[in-house]
């Protein structure tokens, strides 16, 4: 058990020692810069976490996932097949096999790289292990954060289907982390540190909503976390509670997000032409959002929806 447990334990300590340092090398940065510039990069630095995971989020990330999906050439190797050789004989998940084939997790991989050639040396297996993970990483498809069954997976798919419409893809991408994915994450990570100690609580419930509602939508698991440290951050900079200007941030992030998504998967034509006029319906609700009742708005709405019955 302990042997087994050790892995999961490397990458965990890992993952928290890289973002101990991220973090203390964003202190630092973030310290040598003067008032002005500090304002400009906090801005910069939200507002590209904001619209890129808007885009990954929108039909646009087809487009993306494919450019960034020929980086590095997907020849088969021997490790490659090693890593296949499950879905090979069974060919079970068709395209979603790396969630279902035991072999595609992190510590999965490397154990498959280990024991592909006896006699290589550790250099050209952490060689390999590298390369295979990012080939599948750069792919749409991407890697599993873990290994689902079967079965599971075709129960909750159907049942998210049936009753809510949601196609099993989002149910396979809620799970995996393809680069496109990872980079968003890693600009909403910076975006985070950079608005770490800032005072505007508006500022990160607008993060927080902005990056939790397309990373629900576009299926992105450390986008979501991202966003759930944010809200943490927030609840625990105000005295464990959360004022009216986080959530004011909140409905400004979720609303201009909404509508961005929405108007893209809504206009028919070229994706660029739905991008540009979802870019500019989000931006103007953003600016005016002041000003915009909810509450009329839903009047509004009501009473024309009942007209229109009658």
């Amino acid at each position: 058990m302990r042997k087994h447990l050790l892995p999961h334990v490397l990458i965990i300590s890992f993952v928290f020692f890289l973002t101990s340092t991220i973090q203390a090398i964003m202190k630092n940065i973030i310290g040598k810069l003067n008032k002005n510039t500090k304002l400009q990069t906090q801005k910069i630095t939200k507002q590209t976490a904001v619209w890129f995971n808007n885009l990954l989020a929108s039909d646009f990330h087809h487009s993306f996932e494919k450019w960034v999906g020929k980086f590095i050439d997907d020849t088969p190797t021997i490790y490659g097949k090693a890593i296949d050789k499950n879905y090979i004989l069974t060919h079970i998940g068709s395209w979603k096999h790396r969630l279902l084939d035991g072999s595609h997790t992190p510590h999965q991989m490397w154990e498959k790289v280990k024991e592909t050639i006896p006699d290589d040396s550790r250099l050209e297996e952490i060689k390999a292990y590298f390369l295979e993970m990012v080939k599948d990483l750069q792919t749409p498809a991407g890697l599993p954060i873990y290994t689902a069954s079967k079965e599971g997976f075709d129960k909750t798919a159907k049942y998210l289907n049936d009753t809510y419409g949601i196609p099993s893809s989002w149910l396979y991408d809620i799970q995996t982390i393809n680069l496109a994915e990872l980079l968003g994450s890693l600009v909403s990570i910076f975006a985070i540190f950079f608005n770490w100690n800032k005072k505007d609580k508006e500022i990160f419930g607008d993060i927080a909503s902005s990056l939790m509602l397309s990373g629900l939508i576009g299926g992105n698991p450390l986008v979501i976390i991202a966003s759930l440290v944010t809200i943490a951050r927030a609840y625990t900079l105000n005295n464990k509670k959360f004022t009216n200007s986080f959530r004011t941030g909140i409905k400004k992030g979720g609303i201009g997000t909404g509508v961005f998504i929405f108007t893209v998967y809504t206009i028919s034509g070229p994706v660029w032409i739905g991008l540009v006029t979802g870019l500019v319906i989000s931006i103007i609700t953003r600016k005016y959002f002041g000003k915009i009742s909810l509450k009329q708005i839903s009047d509004w709405f009501i009473k024309n929806l009942k007209k229109c019955i009658a």
